[in-house]
């Protein structure tokens, strides 16, 4: 019986605090400041997105599509899946950098991951 409980406990601790094997306070300060940029960073682009009205010249643009598809632009049914399909490719654009910034700087500063983009 005391053998389950010490099992329970480990996975308690776990997940109470103790992050991966080798991380530490510095490493979660390291991570929780990146975060904080990366969403500073999202407020202002989706900002200046709504103080610029991009989001009524993107409509407008991405009409321009259809033609080429051999559709009518005037039609919104088929204007907004248009529309929708730019929308959704936006924030992955924006967020790549930050990802790969995650992945191939802070991870592997601190020893979580040993991927690299190019084998030296």
């Amino acid at each position: 019986m005391a053998e389950g409980n010490g099992g329970a406990r480990k996975v308690v601790i776990n997940v109470a605090g103790e992050g991966p094997k080798g991380s530490s306070p510095k490493d979660a300060e390291a991570l929780s400041h990146f975060h904080f940029v990366h969403e500073f960073v999202t407020i202002l682009i989706d900002s200046a997105i709504l103080f610029f009205g991009i989001l009524s010249w993107f409509w407008n643009k991405s009409g321009i599509f259809l033609p080429l598809l051999g559709l009518n632009e005037e039609n919104e049914i088929l204007h907004t899946p248009s529309f929708l399909a730019g929308v959704m490719i936006w924030p992955q654009i924006t967020d790549l950098p930050f990802s790969l910034y995650s992945t191939f700087v802070i991870e592997a500063r601190h020893g979580f991951n040993k991927v690299r983009i190019l084998n030296r």
